[in-house]
């Protein structure tokens, strides 16, 4: 840590106003200039990550080229004692998820969101995708200076829109998952309105006091950005008409295509919508033709404009939405922390400790709905294998309604303390009814939970699946993972052992020689027999799949588990620390 008082690169230090994963933000004298500076250091023990330092001085490179009045200046960076460092505009003030969503005024909150998205608008026509919009990047500087101006700020993670030189490895994202729009976790092409999407997931947490998809656990989350319809904002929050309940699920489409052409016409949309203008069409209307902004290149050509085809009206998604929002259990005020552990590490204001209660207030927010609100700054931020929907067989390869495949598409969650996996698959069911995995539950009481969501071992997020209610045959990255045949119920487990990022799944079957057949199909790079327990279990150490180093199958030597087989996945260094913790599962 530097030290207040000292001299770094030039800059008095004065005090630091925030740290995250990647390092700290202090605020500094310039050193020649009569003005206060926020100073970005990137963590010295990271100068050697080749990736997290390109990263670093990425941020500087591509907001130093975006001179708007909503964004948040970029004046130098540089190198010293090994620390790479950044000089930016200091706003003394707040960010948006400071605010009290209890007591925020509404017109208040669509303002903020109109500013951020005549900044997007402008990162968008120099070809800057930002790709973590949400309220902590999002400030406001003090009133008493003034009018309240708003700055995005945190282009750590922005990519130039047609740059192939990403520098996240293939099939993974860094993002804060309760923002992340649905092609970011699928790993689809991103383009300008990935970032409406986010901005209209900030606008419902400003309103709202919750993000629009809000659990604790992390896979609910993804599930609900990638299968769910957004709750309408008028059943959450009182007072709120139902023309917005509209544009909302507009900006928060599934597909691209069907949200607005630029973040400012989805503000402007907002704003029609609260004075009682015209509504706007929902998702699955047609789009009006749009411009594209031209593109700046990697090697600083520009890209002409070029109208648009408008998108023809699609049949529904594959995974229908719900039609009403699922309830969900409260969702404490998290500690307002700073960066991730991928992204930046905050920029020149930050408010530390917990976000205020609920408060009474004009216009409530539905109280059984939430009665804290939840800061989300505490959110998840993560690099994850890309979750793929998987396709449906065809010919020889259609199975029948029995024999499914359980999707693995793996996300690979690096929070600020912890790596999550999450293995999401499709459920169209009826939320409201018994999932079939009892027996498993019983079986293996310390593994899985009995009610889903819940936690499993070392609290491992877990999701229950029934194959009779999932009727899409989903094959995620079915050329890497292996066959799970005609399984009938299982849990899927997500890690939060940190950077090992472990998961597993306990799959049950209706008889032994189904359990035989995946065995027979399995590909295995090697077989062994190892004790647990008292019991020794046949292992099937199966090839990497989806940037896991590691993954096993583990069958259970007679009844009452020979129905059963175990799937392991996990990012650990060696067989042998991931064979250790394989050996630490309470299977007895």
């Amino acid at each position: 840590m530097v030290q207040p008082g000292s001299v770094f690169a030039g800059y008095q230090i004065e005090r630091r106003l925030g740290r995250g994963g990647m390092g700290s933000v202090y605020l500094a004298k310039h050193p020649r200039l009569p003005r206060r500076t926020a100073l970005k250091l990137l963590n010295p023990d990271l100068f050697d990550d080749k990736e997290t330092r390109a990263r670093f001085e990425r941020e500087a490179d591509l907001a130093a080229q975006l001179d708007h009045p909503n964004i948040v200046t970029v004046f130098d960076r540089g190198v010293e004692d090994a620390q790479l460092w950044i000089s930016m505009q200091y706003i003394d003030g707040v960010d948006a998820a400071s605010l009290d969503p209890n007591t925020l005024p509404v017109m208040r909150a669509v303002r903020i969101i109109a500013d951020t998205a005549q900044a997007l608008d402008f990162a968008h026509s120099m070809g800057v995708l930002h790709r973590d919009v949400k309220p902590a990047n999002i400030m406001l500087s003090n009133a008493h200076t003034g009018p309240e101006r708003v700055y995005l700020t945190d282009f750590g993670i922005a990519r130039l829109r047609d740059d192939g030189g990403h520098l996240t490895q293939t099939g993974s994202f860094t993002a804060t998952i309760a923002y992340a729009s649905p092609e970011q976790l699928t790993g689809a092409p991103l383009d300008h309105r990935t970032d409406q999407y986010s901005l209209a997931c900030s606008l419902f947490w400003m309103l709202t006091g919750t993000a629009p998809f809000n659990s604790p656990h992390p896979v609910a989350v993804i599930q609900g950005h990638l299968q769910h319809s957004p709750p309408a904002l008028s059943s959450v929050r009182l007072g709120m008409p139902a023309a917005l309940d509209a544009v909302m699920a507009r900006a928060l489409a599934k597909r691209p295509e069907e949200r607005f052409g630029s973040c400012a016409e989805f503000a402007e949309a907002v704003r029609a919508a609260l004075s009682g203008a015209a509504p706007v069409s929902g998702p699955h209307g047609r789009v009006a033709t749009t411009m594209q902004a031209p593109m700046a290149t990697a090697q600083g050509q520009r890209i002409q404009p070029q109208p648009q085809p408008q998108p023809q009206p699609r049949p529904p998604h594959l995974s229908q939405p719900h039609s009403q929002p699922q309830p969900r259990p409260p969702h404490l005020s998290q500690p307002h922390t700073v960066g991730t552990i991928h992204g930046s590490v905050g920029t020149s204001s930050v408010t530390a400790g917990t976000g205020p209660g609920m408060r009474p207030m004009a216009g409530p927010l539905t109280p059984p709905r939430q009665q804290v609100y939840s800061p989300p700054t505490g959110e998840l931020s993560a690099t994850t294998g890309a979750l793929s929907p998987m396709r449906k067989a065809d010919g020889d390869g259609l199975r029948s309604r029995r024999k499914r495949t359980i999707g693995l598409s793996v996300v690979a969650v690096l929070a600020v303390i912890a790596t999550i996996v999450a293995l999401v698959v499709m459920d169209t069911s009826d939320d409201s009814a018994p999932a079939p995995t009892g027996a498993i539950s019983t079986e293996f009481p310390r593994m899985v939970p009995r009610t889903s969501p819940g936690n499993g071992f070392a609290e491992a997020g877990c999701v229950s699946h029934d194959a009779a209610k999932e009727e899409e045959l989903w094959d995620g990255q079915a050329s890497t993972g292996p066959d799970f045949g005609a399984w009938s119920a299982a849990w899927g487990c997500m890690g939060t052992d940190g950077l090992t990022a472990t998961s597993y799944y306990l799959v049950e079957y209706e008889t032994a020689d189904e359990v035989r057949r995946v065995l027979d199909g399995l590909q295995p790079i090697d077989i062994t027999h190892d004790a647990l327990g008292g019991v020794t279990y046949p292992n099937y150490h199966l090839p990497q799949s989806m940037g896991h180093q590691h993954t096993m199958m583990t069958s259970f030597p007679g009844p009452p588990r020979g129905t059963f087989l175990l799937y392991t996945m996990g990012m650990h260094k060696s067989p042998e620390d991931f064979m250790d913790w394989w050996k630490s599962l309470p299977l007895s």
